[in-house]
């Protein structure tokens, strides 16, 4: 367990930095499935922020247009 934990580790950190996996490897398989399963919470943290810098922006903007009126 200790072994394949480290290589996965060692692969995901590869790929965050843009250095080459082994094509084909166990490693490059786990960083994939890694990544997949890391996916949706990555987009719904995306979506929760995006959707809190809208409210900012709209309220602000609303704001904006009670002054200038």
């Amino acid at each position: 367990m200790g072994g394949k934990a480290g290589r996965t580790i060692v692969g995901a950190w590869n790929w965050m930095w843009g250095l080459p996996v082994e094509s084909g490897s166990r490693v490059s398989v786990a960083v994939a499935e890694e990544s997949l399963r890391s996916m949706p919470e990555s987009v719904q943290k995306l979506a929760a922020a995006v959707s809190t810098q809208v409210a900012a922006y709209q309220r602000a903007k609303r704001k904006y247009e009670e002054k200038v009126r």
